[in-house]
């Protein structure tokens, strides 16, 4: 089972760390809960090694 992404979403979360300067830790504590969504993604897809 394979996890499609958005082409629209692909690069989110990096611009969005980009813009902000913001790690993706201190993104784990946003108040924003779509910011948050996203770098709980980014810190699971961390550990996938396929």
């Amino acid at each position: 089972m394979a996890i499609e992404i958005k082409k629209s979403h692909v690069g989110m979360f990096a611009a969005y760390k980009k813009r902000t300067g913001k790690t993706t830790q201190e993104a784990l504590h946003s108040k924003d809960p779509h910011i948050r969504k996203m770098a709980n993604f980014a810190k699971n897809a961390k550990k996938w090694h396929h």
